[in-house]
């Protein structure tokens, strides 16, 4: 969609996660906030990725309908990319990798 946004790193703690904040720049859904989290864990010897997101839009109740008509489907589609350029990266790096997707609306 042409969406540009910024990323704050407001946390972190090595080999483990990476907290961050997004602040949107052009053609952005409206957040009042909107926060990621990724991380990494060890199981049975493969490397697990997770991404989480974390939002809350502006305008209330019609913030919520934008959210179930375009913001949530959108988000759906760009984050396994996302995870996807992760698994890229760490497979030419000669590790096993497995990934997972979660996406939270804040309430």
């Amino acid at each position: 969609n042409g969406g540009v946004l910024r990323e704050e790193s407001i946390g972190w703690q090595e080999g483990d996660y990476l907290n961050l904040k997004v602040i949107p720049v052009k053609r952005m859904p409206p957040f009042k906030s909107a926060f990621a989290k990724m991380a990494v864990e060890e199981i049975d010897n493969k490397t697990i990725a997770s991404l989480t997101i974390e939002y809350d839009l502006k305008y209330g109740l019609i913030g919520k309908l934008m959210n179930n008509l375009m913001v949530k489907s959108q988000f759906e589609k760009v984050l396994p990319k996302i995870l996807t350029g992760l698994k890229k990266y760490s497979e030419a790096e000669k590790t096993e990798s497995v990934y997972l997707l979660n996406l939270t609306e804040s309430t």
